[in-house]
């Protein structure tokens, strides 16, 4: 945990090569009691990243977020819209919905939009 980067979203099974379910679980669980790391949902966590300036733990990137949950998954995500523009640095001043595709290996596709 302590070569991980702040601001790094990962899944418990992350760590299957290193160690059993069980194990992973219990650490997991000890590490987010004693606030080292965040639980975003099961099985999701975020290793926080603490701004000075504001004096609080800065919240999880959804790109971050998203691409956890496709890989967690085996989906492949592509961004839409106005957020590609953002992503690329293309511009910033672009307002955009965060819209992601998730492609299934069935070709089934869904939607996840945030505004």
């Amino acid at each position: 945990m302590d070569n991980l980067n702040n601001d790094k979203v990962f899944i418990s099974s992350d760590f299957l090569d290193i160690a059993d379910h069980e194990t992973v679980r219990k650490t997991l669980n000890r590490l987010t009691n004693s606030e080292k790391i965040q639980k975003i949902v099961k099985e999701m966590y975020y290793n926080p990243k603490y701004n000075e300036l504001i004096e609080e733990y800065e919240a999880p990137s959804v790109h971050e977020v998203a691409k956890v949950i496709a890989r967690k998954y085996n989906w492949t995500i592509a961004p839409s819209g106005n957020i590609v523009l953002n992503l690329l640095g293309l511009s910033t001043q672009v307002l955009s919905k965060w819209t992601y595709i998730y492609q299934m290996e069935d070709m089934q596709i869904f939607h996840l939009e945030i505004q």
